[in-house]
């Protein structure tokens, strides 16, 4: 296992172990779709209203904007499990573009 792939392998670890408001199910599942997204896996179940914002992240990032965030605090959503899914939607995103890149160099 090389350096990097020991490296992506400890950031997944602490998205998925770290204490938060967040099911670990639930970051497991967004990670598993950043990893679809790249077709990495199959796509993973993740709540319909989260969809909108996961699917952006992964394929899109640039294209959040507050009223995206906004939506889903109207939904009910604490700002600390925003930035939970967040965070884990944008590692999810690199870690998968990273895995893709060092299997093509392999």
């Amino acid at each position: 296992m090389s350096g990097m792939s020991t490296h992506a392998d400890a950031i997944e670890t602490a998205v998925l172990t770290a204490p938060g408001l967040t099911d670990r199910s639930l970051r497991e599942a967004i990670l598993t779709g950043a990893k679809a997204a790249c077709g990495l896996a199959e796509p993973a179940d993740v709540p319909a209203d989260l969809a909108p914002l996961l699917d952006k992240i992964w394929r899109n990032a640039y294209k959040v904007d507050d009223r995206d965030i906004e939506a889903l605090r109207a939904a009910g959503y604490a700002d600390d499990a925003l930035f939970e899914v967040v965070v884990s939607a944008a590692a999810g995103a690199g870690l998968a573009r990273l895995r893709r890149g060092l299997e093509l160099l392999a």
